[in-house]
């Protein structure tokens, strides 16, 4: 499955199509595409890719944003969520599961 290869690289990266905790929502919508749902409150925001998810967090209005996390949310597949099309480029199709043996074989054979 080449979605598989989308999983071990965020494991192996700690990015996703290079975009990680160093990052500004700026920076993520170039990577991921500006296709995505928000939440701002004057001190937190979080974009929803469909399969992914990043916050950003700052002290005050005049304050820039820093990252405070992005996930990965597996279960979404199952559901029938699609993966931001930035990602389907990439990688492909995402199936509707991914296997966590298949997953950590393929992590194991890496190294």
């Amino acid at each position: 499955m080449a979605d598989l290869d989308f999983f071990i690289d965020v494991v192996v990266s700690g990015a996703v199509l290079g975009a990680g905790l160093a990052d500004s929502p700026e920076e993520v919508t170039r990577a991921l595409g500006s296709d995505f749902a928000e939440d701002r409150g004057r001190t937190g925001m979080w974009r929803d890719y469909g399969l992914v998810e990043f916050s950003w967090a700052r002290r005050s209005r005049s304050d820039p944003w820093y990252a405070t996390g992005f996930t990965v949310q597996v279960h979404r597949l199952a559901a029938g969520i699609e993966a931001a099309e930035n990602l389907v480029r990439r990688y492909g199709p995402f199936g509707g599961r991914v296997r966590f043996a298949r997953l950590n074989a393929e992590l194991e054979r890496l190294d």
